[in-house]
């Protein structure tokens, strides 16, 4: 079924109908039970022992196949989906995923934790490509190849949004800025990538001109940058999204590229060739391809990087297949992953932070004491925790400080101690996002802050009724016995009114912090000076603060 790209990459909307070419006579036909066997012997990875899901649109199918990274084998039954699904993108929550389906002109969603086509597919424009998730989660946003604009999704009630924006012939790759406030659309018909404002849904100056036929966009994790795939030149062009023009001269990769995918911290960009069979792999700080290309399946399509990093999936549309890169040495690892005819699309489920929860050791604090934090009620929903960072609030941290530091504080105070949560995917707090689907959804959540007082031990103290009109003079100092006892406290002074109560604290010398800060009760020396008179006794007073 071609409707997609034909081998001399003219692709004009009225040729996407035609028969596939030659290019097309390299696909597979059913692969063997041996092979498929070995794959699911050979293909487990050193991956993270939570399996993330892969999700692969099978244009020939009417289906989308989901990979378990953990095993990389193919999990369960295909979805059944709409009309030849091509484009898919992940809620940043993890909870749906939408897919456009080119031969019915609809967008269907997948609850992808009943793995099952879920609610009625959304009329969009004519043969709907590519599709991009806003990073907030609330819009999606469209290509429709052959209506030559772009729809907009509600995804809160699934229902599109005004009216298509027209933004030239035969829009393709589709990706919003990681602040959701801009849309790039690369536009095959005209040689351009037009930018639209998400907020207003309108279009935002010229076209801006890029090689032939531009295909996949990405964007780099600050938003700095668009990366543009130019199938029929053989490059890359790289978009300043500040000035919205081509910086730098193209970057030469492989023959007829098309889809790309930049790493999540932003290092690099990967990008299938579809003419070559290869990914390239560009250093987004050099701008140039490092290595040699990485062979991979018969017209490879689309490419995902798994939120930590750590791997590149890579449909094979000839080979039915998906291949998986390691990044770290840029080789494919194990055997190609069956997935069914015609894979294109590809998304890999973003990451969730983790939840971030502690609490202090002891009801009171007390200055040179130490404290000891508690985070073990902390939990990661899909994987587990890697770094406890701590800031204390008096310009003391710990980073990677552990679940249970502890922490003395110098002085009395009121301080604000923060816990920051890191999975072991590397998500946290900050949104991590390339362009269609997040690779980390950061939340609020990974951080908690709490209040910790810190002060020394307080007693009460009350000046009676007869020391009208002036009030008493007050001095404490905790004591280890009565009489001939050793002071345990600085000694502690205060003015009362009469029949009123004042609360003294109590500074420990440093050899009986410890014990004050436990102690319930405080033995003191109590000298009241009431007019003339003064008056001494010991008393065991309760510790109220």
């Amino acid at each position: 079924m071609q409707h997609h790209r034909n081998s001399d990459k003219g692709r004009l909307l009225n040729s996407r109908a035609a028969p596939r070419p030659a290019l097309a006579l390299r696909r597979t036909a059913a692969v063997p039970l041996a092979l498929c066997l070995a794959s699911l012997l050979l293909g487990v990875l050193a991956a993270a022992a939570f399996g993330r899901d892969v999700y692969v649109t099978l244009d020939d199918s009417t289906s989308v196949s989901v990979i378990d990274t953990g095993t990389n084998r193919v999990v369960g039954s295909p979805i059944a989906i709409g009309e030849t699904p091509v484009g898919i993108a992940i809620t940043p929550d993890g909870r749906a995923a939408y897919v456009t389906n080119y031969g019915a002109g609809k967008v269907s969603m997948i609850d992808t934790r009943a793995k099952q086509e879920t609610g009625l597919p959304i009329a969009v424009g004519m043969k709907p490509e590519e599709i991009a998730i806003a990073p907030d989660g609330k819009q999606a946003f469209l290509t429709n190849g052959a209506s030559s604009s772009v729809s907009v999704i509600d995804t809160e009630n699934d229902q599109v949004l005004g009216s298509p924006i027209p933004v030239g012939l035969g829009p393709w790759g589709i990706a919003i800025t990681p602040d959701g406030e801009t849309a790039y659309v690369a536009v095959d018909g005209s040689n351009s990538v037009t930018v639209i404002d998400s907020r207003t849904d309108q279009v935002l100056g010229s076209p801006i001109p890029v090689g032939e036929h531009p295909d996949g966009i990405a964007i780099t994790p600050d938003g700095r940058f668009a990366y543009v795939a130019d199938g029929n030149s053989d490059d890359v062009s790289m978009i300043d999204t500040q000035t919205n023009q081509v910086t730098g001269t193209p970057i030469p990769v492989g023959h007829m590229p098309n889809g790309i995918a930049i790493t999540p911290d932003g290092r690099f960009a990967y990008v299938t060739n579809e003419g070559s069979e290869s990914v390239s792999v560009i250093d987004t700080r050099t701008n140039r391809v490092v290595g040699t290309p990485i062979a991979v399946g018969a017209i490879p399509e689309g490419v995902a990087i798994t939120p930590d990093g750590r791997f590149a999936y890579v449909t094979n549309e000839g080979s039915e297949s998906v291949s998986v890169i390691d990044t770290r040495t840029n080789r494919v690892v194990g055997t190609p992953i069956a997935v069914g005819p015609g894979p294109i699309g590809i998304a890999i489920a973003p990451d969730q932070p983790p939840v971030a929860s502690f609490s202090a050791g002891a009801a009171r604090a007390r200055p040179g004491v130490p404290l000891v934090f508690n985070a073990s009620p902390s939990r990661d929903p899909d994987g587990s925790i890697a770094r406890y960072d701590w800031e204390f609030g008096d310009d003391q941290s710990a980073a990677d400080g552990g679940v249970t530091p502890s922490h003395a504080y110098a002085r009395p105070g009121t301080y604000r101690v923060k816990l920051s949560l890191t999975d072991d995917e590397g998500c946290s707090t900050a949104l991590v996002f390339t362009g269609q689907t997040a690779s980390c959804d950061g939340q609020p959540s990974a951080s908690q802050t709490q209040t910790v007082e810190v002060s020394y031990p307080g007693v009460r103290v009350r000046c009676p009724e007869r020391a009208k009109p002036r009030g008493c003079k007050i001095k404490l100092q905790a004591v280890s016995r009565k009489r001939r006892g050793r002071a345990e406290s600085a000694p502690a002074r205060a003015r009362a009114k009469p029949g009123r109560a004042v609360v003294l604290s109590l500074r420990p010398k440093p050899k009986f912090g410890d014990k004050l800060a436990a102690a319930q009760k405080i033995l003191v020396r109590e000298v009241v000076v009431i007019k003339s008179a003064r008056r001494v006794r010991y008393a065991r007073l309760k510790v109220v603060r």
